[in-house]
């Protein structure tokens, strides 16, 4: 008996009450919904972006802010944190009873007590950006307690909840639709597009990739998905990439695939499923996704092949890494694919292999005089232009990197210089440099590196040491150096005839090429904290939470910006307030 009154305590402990709002979307007794509106998605867990899982859901708010949010259990506010990227404003709750915490992202703000907190910590750090660690106990939370407001901040593409729930020591993040702590609508199964087969060929011990077929997959007069051709030919090592396109019901977005699973005479030979996301590990999807196959596209296009600096734990079968041997292939063999969403709803497609006569690989000339760089030792690519240096452990595989200066393109003071395949993602920075003795004295403090990208040139930044200008890449590509005279644009209504508009100084900053890296606002000769949106290029004040006092009178705005080289723009103003 007493046993059994232990064992019912437990499970009281670990499902406790549920509330109403669980009708907008929770499966559990665990958790509630934290939003009192459909559980509609824009993002699912585990959707493959590049360099990272997404790893929550993003719950639509009908394209507005505001919406409530809620606490979905019992706990404490265990970290908030403000940021203008990334999550925004963003709140982390400590479930002890459950050993999660769950999160709540790019939210427009907090309530009352958590609001004041964090402003209290902003003006004492002279800082909008902030990442606090409230004592324990300091904000605790009841089940369905209002926590905070749905935005749109931080690095949000629209008004939206970004919501997780993770667990364990690690923190980690799960797959809470698949594992049915919340419902969505969802009867679409996902679709398989393609399939292609690359081949695999040698130079210098390195492996070289290329497209042999991609092979569309259709529907036959039953319904039925198969490809249009039933049976593939291979003629060398090789692998496959699959093209797949995950849909909800009710929605136009594309979501990511849970589950993929690909069998060979029956035999398990290559799946995977994000069940659980490991932080430490996120970055390796880079080695997962066909990058050269997917271009622009939403679609997911998912590899095979298992490359050796590929530390992915989310593989359920990885057979021969993936690879498929002509020598081990016995007459005709079945290809089975299937791919499942998180919501049980799957689709499968099958074709035929058999062994080809070899045929001779095709490989780019540039190859054959290449630098091998290893992914375990990295290595050093050097030439009068520019300098690169890979450390160990930043790619997935050897590469052969080929280089290549270009012209003098619009708005560089150096010719540009294209190294290796911009399809190539580093799991480490690799670090590029030019020397930059040629550009005139009185200028070098304005150069940086940019990227060049549809004849765009973008920033990645630069230091100065020496004759050089140093700065670090998360990929190949083309590169230069240019220069940034232009200072920082700052547009404000501020005037001395009106006051602000909802007791708010706004200012729209914007600079040309290497981007707002400094600013800071003073009225009355008083720091005060300004909010930063940078994706609306948007910058504001709230005079009613500000030390400045309302009067009437006039009051005078300095605003001093300093953009990524150093160019600085100093705005002032006279308003009424």
């Amino acid at each position: 008996m007493k046993k059994l009154l232990l064992t019912a305590l437990a499970v009281l402990v670990s499902y406790p009450c549920s509330l109403k709002a669980q009708s907008y979307g929770a499966m559990t007794d665990r958790y509630i919904s934290p939003m009192k509106l459909p559980m509609t998605l824009s993002a699912n867990f585990g959707e493959l972006r590049p360099n990272h899982f997404h790893s929550g859901i993003d719950i639509k708010t009908g394209g507005v802010t505001g919406h409530n949010v809620y606490a979905v259990a019992d706990g404490y506010i265990s970290r908030v944190a403000v940021s203008p990227t990334g999550y925004g404003h963003v709140l982390y709750v400590t479930h002890p009873s459950l050993g999660t915490m769950s999160v709540y992202a790019h939210l427009d703000g907090f309530i009352p007590k958590i609001e004041k907190y964090v402003l209290d910590e902003q003006y004492r750090r002279r800082s909008f950006s902030v990442n606090l660690f409230p004592a324990y106990g300091l904000f605790k939370v009841s089940k369905g307690e209002l926590i905070g407001y749905s935005g749109n901040t931080g690095s949000s593409g629209g008004p939206h909840l970004h919501f997780e729930i993770r667990e364990g020591r690690t923190s980690s993040p799960v797959n809470i639709i698949e594992r049915g702590y919340y419902k969505t609508t969802d009867d679409v199964p996902p679709a398989i597009v393609s399939v292609s087969l690359y081949r695999l060929d040698t130079i210098s011990g390195v492996l070289i990739h290329n497209r042999v077929c991609e092979i569309p997959v259709i529907k036959d007069k039953d319904g039925n998905l198969k490809p249009e051709r039933d049976t593939v030919e291979v003629n060398a090592n090789g692998y496959l990439v699959i093209e797949t396109n995950e849909r909800k019901s009710g929605t136009n977005n594309i979501y990511g695939l849970y589950k993929l699973t690909v069998n060979r005479n029956e035999a398990p030979f290559f799946g995977f499923g994000v069940d659980k996301i490991e932080f430490s590990q996120t970055k390796y999807i880079n080695a997962l996704i066909a990058f050269d196959a997917k271009g622009g596209s939403r679609n997911d296009f998912v590899r095979t092949y298992i490359a050796p600096n590929n530390k992915l734990a989310i593989y359920t079968a990885k057979a021969n890494n993936g690879i498929i041997y002509p020598a081990s292939i016995k007459g005709v063999e079945k290809i089975d694919i299937t791919a499942t969403d998180d919501s049980g709803n799957s689709s499968s497609v099958s074709f035929h292999i058999k062994r080809g006569a070899p045929t001779a690989p095709v490989i780019d000339s540039t190859l054959l005089t290449a630098k091998k760089i290893d992914w375990k030792t990295g290595g050093v690519v050097t030439d009068s232009l520019f300098r690169l240096s890979v450390p160990e452990g930043a790619l997935y595989e050897s590469v052969l990197l080929h280089s290549y200066a270009g012209d003098t393109l619009k708005g560089c003071v150096s010719r540009s210089v294209t190294i290796g395949d911009d399809n190539v993602r580093l799991h480490k920075n690799a670090t590029l440099s030019f020397d930059y003795s040629t550009i005139a004295p009185e200028l070098r403090k304005r150069a940086l590196v940019v990227r060049i990208t549809g004849g765009k040139a973008y920033s990645e930044g630069g230091r100065l040491s020496g004759t050089r200008i140093i700065t670090q890449i998360s990929r190949f590509g083309t590169f230069a150096m240019a220069l940034d005279t232009e200072k920082p644009k700052v547009e404000t209504t501020l005037d001395k005839t009106s006051a602000p508009t909802e007791d708010k100084v706004t200012y729209k900053i914007t600079d040309n090429l290497s981007g707002v890296r400094w600013y800071r606002l003073e009225i009355d000769g008083v720091w005060v904290l300004l909010e930063a949106d940078p994706k609306s290029s948007t910058y504001f004040c709230r005079l009613d939470k500000s030390p400045i006092k309302k009067n009437g009178g006039e009051h005078k705005a300095t605003l001093r910006v300093v953009d990524g080289v150093g160019n600085v723009t100093t705005k002032e103003n006279v308003f009424k307030w």
